[in-house]
Order: structure tokens, then sequence, then C-alpha cells
């Protein structure tokens, strides 16, 4: 469709696009396009660097909490802390449950 690359539809690096209903009202499908408007794309000049994954020195991944601490992440460090502690209490407090209901 020619009107995809009217002046309208390229502004902002086509972010918006002409409202519908003024397109519409404005029978904008019967104008005519000379010449389309070359989009305002520019090829990149190298192509995308692979994303490096965090490793240890052995190669072996990382774990979240290595990461949040080479990234220097510290409140979310302390955050990723707590709900570990959390979730170990939580484990610890269900095996002791489970070994009460066994009469142990």
């Amino acid at each position: 469709m020619e009107a995809k690359w009217s002046k309208d539809w390229q502004e902002d690096n086509g972010q918006f696009i002409p409202y519908p209903a003024t397109w519409l009202n404005g029978e904008c499908w019967e104008d005519e396009f000379n010449k389309p408007v070359k989009p305002n794309v520019t090829a990149p000049d190298s192509p995308p660097k692979p994303i490096k994954r965090m490793c240890n020195p052995d190669d072996s991944p990382m774990s979240m909490r290595q990461i949040l601490v080479a990234t220097g992440k510290a409140r979310t460090v302390q955050i990723f802390d707590k709900l570990e502690d959390q979730k170990k209490r939580k484990e610890n407090a269900k095996k002791l449950l489970e070994g009460k209901d066994k009469g142990e």
C-alpha cells in the first residue's frame, strides 16, 4: 500500500500513524503518490555483536546472585538473599512437619 510511504506515515520514524477516522473521512486511499518516500531505516554498518554470557573462570554459568554482584546491583542482591533465606526456611519447616507426621 503506497499510503504507508507518505509523509504522514514516516514522521517520527513511523512511530505514529495517521488517525484512521481522519484518513477515512478524507478519502486518503484515493491519494496518488508519484514516488514512494524511502523509509528512514539505515542498514547497520556491521552485524550485531553476540551476547556475552557471564561465566565463571571455569566456563560454568554464573548463578543469578553472582551476576547481580558482578553487575553492581547491591539492593537487588539483598532482596535476592532475603528471598533465598525465606525459601530455605519454608523448606526446613516443611521437612519438620513431614517428620512429625511420620511419628519421628
